[in-house]
């Protein structure tokens, strides 16, 4: 009777550990941060309307992003920034993507080295009439995450693959193709650059145990 009194006890114990363990496990964490860079894009002059956008990941004005870091080195995450695009258009945009931190996964660091995917909206309109044009376009990442405490500085490479582009104006069409360029005259392939600075929240696992 010892014997299968003593196998339940240790069963027991070991169900409460793992029990422990999971409660313990960190949780999703949330996150903001923004495109410190893309306030220079846009302003009155050639070199933030042409340069400045190469370093701010093509976007212009405020751009502010969120989104959660979930378990085993997934990120999901958002995007939208507004602002002149030059002096005579309005840049609206719309980004949505996946982001893979690669030292996450392998439990080295929760931060770091990352790949993903994303989708870009873009909308161009003229502030002198209705004319806009619009732009659906996927591109890649590719970054590395540094981490200071609660606030970290996320440096990324973004490199377009495609593009559906169409205007409202009459006679026209949408077309789609391979795009890896904005100014084909520069390079044939050319990647945009951003740093953004964030803060990154509490785990939602710890905010739950610390209201129960």
């Amino acid at each position: 009777m010892k014997r299968p009194g003593l196998v339940i006890l240790v069963a027991a114990l070991s169900i409460q550990a793992f029990g422990d363990d999971a409660n313990e496990a960190a949780g999703p964490r949330p996150f903001v941060s923004v495109n410190v860079l893309a306030l220079a894009a846009g302003w009155e002059s050639p070199f933030s309307s042409l340069i400045v956008p190469l370093v701010s990941n093509l976007e212009t004005g405020l751009s502010v992003s969120a989104g959660v870091h979930l378990r085993q080195g997934h990120s999901l995450e958002g995007r939208v920034s507004i602002g002149p695009a030059n002096l005579a258009y309005t840049s609206f945009q719309l980004h949505a993507g996946y982001r893979f931190l690669v030292l996450d996964y392998f439990d080295v660091t929760e931060t770091g080295l990352y790949a993903g995917a994303f989708f870009r909206y873009v909308r161009m309109a003229n502030r002198h009439n209705d004319i806009s044009y619009s732009h659906v376009m996927p591109y890649a990442v590719i970054g590395y995450e540094l981490s200071l405490g609660r606030v970290f500085i996320d440096l990324r490479l973004s490199q377009s693959v495609a593009s559906l582009s169409w205007s409202n104006q009459q006679h026209t069409t949408a077309n789609m193709g391979w795009s890896f360029s904005l100014w084909n005259s520069l390079s044939p392939v050319l990647p945009s650059f951003s740093i953004n600075l964030g803060h990154m929240m509490h785990d939602l696992n710890n905010n739950r145990r610390r209201d129960s």
